[in-house]
């Protein structure tokens, strides 16, 4: 069912970093991350479509395990459109917060965000609430309780191409 609903073409955008970034001063890392921004996100995000609604969705990792970032485009159907997909792999969470604002700063009609508060992403969402709001940015924990109350309706959008 996911394979079938899969989009092709969609851009995914990789930032890797080398461990010693971790320990570069803090001005270069800021204006290192921030020059990728401005080279690769900022083509993208000029692109979307300024009068739909736009939310993101944050799963968080650091060295094994890769944050992702996905933003989602709402259709005047209500259909779910990716316009691009950022993974960072052994980027310092600081420079995972830069990522993270620049890309909901820049989205058009920004409605919500879904962060993954479970062990690494708890600051990462904390940091989001903060910045934006907890209306407009949820930290998730996830639990048998959220499977249970959510697993059906993703089901359902799937099924139904939503």
């Amino acid at each position: 069912m996911i394979e079938k609903r899969a989009a092709h073409g969609v851009p995914v955008l990789r930032l890797k970093r080398s461990h010693d970034f971790t320990f570069w001063p803090d001005h270069q890392r800021e204006k290192d991350i921030l020059g990728w921004c401005d080279d690769e996100l900022a083509p993208l995000l000029a692109d979307l479509d300024p009068h739909l609604q736009h939310c993101l969705g944050a799963d968080y990792g650091r060295v094994s395990d890769l944050t992702v970032l996905w933003p989602l485009a709402i259709s005047r159907t209500l259909r779910r459109i990716t316009p691009f997909v950022v993974e960072m792999r052994t980027v310092p969470f600081d420079a995972q917060r830069l990522v993270q604002n620049y890309i909901l700063k820049r989205l058009p009609r920004f409605v919500a965000s879904k962060h993954d508060a479970t062990g690494l992403g708890m600051s990462m969402a904390e940091a989001a609430q903060q910045e934006f709001g907890p209306l407009r940015a949820e930290a998730i924990m996830l639990s048998v309780e959220w499977y249970r109350e959510n697993a059906q309706p993703l089901k359902s959008a799937f099924e139904d191409g939503t």
